[in-house]
């Protein structure tokens, strides 16, 4: 039998760290041991870290804590954000359970359905381009309801769901306009549930600082990668005794409608009164909003139109890795292991997941850190340019399988750095009032990207389309570099006015110290004297 340290030298020591250090590339046997190996590379890390921001950090002792640091790990979060974290996070992880569950089976369920009819690639841009289109106006339409982000997170299930009951039918325009649908639902799905909570928060002015709000963001982004593994596996068990790759798509909406639920009996109506315009009217509330409110809002504050453009370029990176890393990770695959071999999917998922879980421990631990967002964001962002950057390169490399899984490893990793990040920029830099509109509007850019990016992938190539993703994500850093400046000047302008106000509280204080000591003096010349 072989020994411990054999073994793990032949699992983990061979496939990842001696191809890094320059010596020749072993693989294992197979690639569902390659990818394997893989998994549990990540999974100890992720796992060490998330053991340790939820549980071992509550009950080891604080003692090597600063008084200033024991201060703030003690201070008790305020009831009104624990009633919405509790509100959100179950509706949140219930659209990303449904949203999950069509991951490994969305490719098979439309190569099936669309065979003979259209190009698996033409289902996919109809429905980016459905998304880019009809987005904007159908977010206009749902905030000039009442209900404004309570009824567009209902809207996304609605839509996610008629993209799900699709995949059920082999009409080429049903299938073409259930793609559509599934787009525009997964655009809201993004957006929606986030600008509600983030809303409602503010409104109760319980986190000035964006403090509890970065941790909500933290937690749901950690648990939505565990989420996606367990969507994983009940897409798997679906798609075996149910219907094959339709499978997943006839149990997710049950899901979606248990949200609803949620939603409809105990989400409060997002009704957000604004003293815009004019300064005094109290009524105008943040129904009624379309393209030119949000158009308005890119023209009077450049870092919101900053903030926007560093989004859409990221996601839209995003978007061109998911589509494109099969194909890249299969070439890589048959070529270390012979054509015959096949990609171990779930596992390849799975990897993924525990990646992201990964980048989102090593956010909430950095802001745990009194690390800034957006420095957290800049570092993402540059080093998953570089990721895609090297893939762009390793494409053209025979037997680039370790590149590859590295390179992907590292930008799924720095997606769970961004995403919690984009999160609580969001909730800093968008006017409550505009911010649906704001961000679906975002969402239709980025669609519109990928597009255009996805038409020219026959004038470019594969190695192309991974270059134009690295670029993108270089413009995005320019532009965060840009919001940073900005918000900094900014900060630099307003201090004479920040200091007079923390004066002014300091002198208030004093008052109250020196009132409190006079009236114990009373008290303690009274109590000398006999006097009761």
């Amino acid at each position: 039998m072989m020994s411990i340290s054999a073994s793990f030298a032949e699992i983990v020591v061979d496939p990842i760290v001696i191809p890094l250090l320059g010596g020749p590339t072993i693989h294992n046997d197979s690639p569902q041991a390659y990818f394997a190996t893989g998994l549990t590379v990540l999974l100890i890390p992720a796992a060490l870290l998330f053991l340790w921001q939820t549980v071992l950090c509550h009950v080891l002792p604080k003692k090597e804590m600063t008084a200033a640091q024991r201060l703030v790990s003690e201070q008790t979060k305020p009831p009104a954000i624990s009633a919405f974290q509790l509100l959100y996070l179950p509706v949140f992880w219930l659209l990303r359970t449904a949203f999950w569950m069509s991951g490994p089976y969305f490719v098979p369920v439309y190569a099936k359905k669309a065979e003979g009819l259209i190009s698996i690639d033409n289902v996919f841009r109809v429905g980016f381009a459905s998304a880019a289109v009809l987005l904007p106006a159908i977010a206009s339409i749902v905030s000039s309801s009442y209900t404004d982000e309570k009824s567009g997170t209902i809207a996304a299930a609605v839509f996610y769901a008629l993209g799900a009951a699709s995949t059920q039918v082999s009409n080429l325009p049903l299938l073409l306009a259930g793609r559509g649908c599934g787009n525009i639902g997964t655009g809201l799905l993004n957006t929606m549930p986030e600008a509600w909570v983030s809303s409602e928060i503010q409104k109760t002015g319980a986190d000035p600082y964006g403090r509890w709000l970065s941790k909500i963001f933290a937690t749901a982004f950690a648990f939505d990668s565990i989420v996606a593994i367990l969507a994983g596996q009940v897409a798997a068990v679906a798609a075996e005794r149910i219907g094959g790759p339709e499978g997943p798509f006839q149990v997710s909406p049950l899901f979606l409608a248990l949200a609803v639920v949620i939603i409809g009996l105990f989400w409060t109506d997002t009704d957000v009164p604004t003293d815009k315009d004019g300064g005094g009217d109290a009524k105008q509330t943040s129904n009624g909003l379309s393209l030119q409110d949000a158009a308005n809002v890119f023209a009077s504050d450049t870092k919101v139109l900053l903030l926007g453009l560093v989004q859409c370029s990221f996601e839209a990176a995003t978007y061109l890795f998911v589509l494109n890393q099969a194909q890249a990770i299969g070439g890589a695959v048959s070529a270390s292991f012979g054509a015959d071999s096949k990609v171990p999917n779930g596992l390849v998922f799975a990897s993924y997941m525990t990646a992201t879980l990964l980048g989102s421990c090593i956010y909430g631990h950095l802001s745990e850190l009194r690390c800034r967002p957006e420095g957290i964001l800049s570092v993402a962002i540059i080093a998953s340019a570089v990721a895609l950057g090297a893939v762009g390169t390793l494409c053209s490399v025979e037997s680039n399988l370790t590149g590859l899984t590295v390179a992907f490893f590292v930008f799924e990793v720095m997606a769970g750095l961004a995403k919690p990040s984009f999160s609580w920029l969001r909730s800093k830099y968008l006017p409550i009032r505009e911010r649906s509109i704001l961000m679906t509007a975002f969402s239709a850019v980025f669609n519109f990207l990928v597009l255009v990016i996805s038409l020219s992938n026959n004038l470019i190539g594969d190695a192309g389309v991974w270059r134009a993703a690295s670029a993108l994500l270089v413009f995005a850093f320019v532009c965060l570099l840009q919001l940073r400046r900005i918000a900094r000047q900014e900060a630099i302008d307003n201090a004479p006015r920040t200091w007079r106000r923390v004066r002014a509280k300091w002198v208030s204080i004093a008052r109250v110290m020196q009132i409190r000591r006079l009236v114990q003096g009373i008290a303690k010349q009274a109590a000398s004297e006999g006097i009761e």
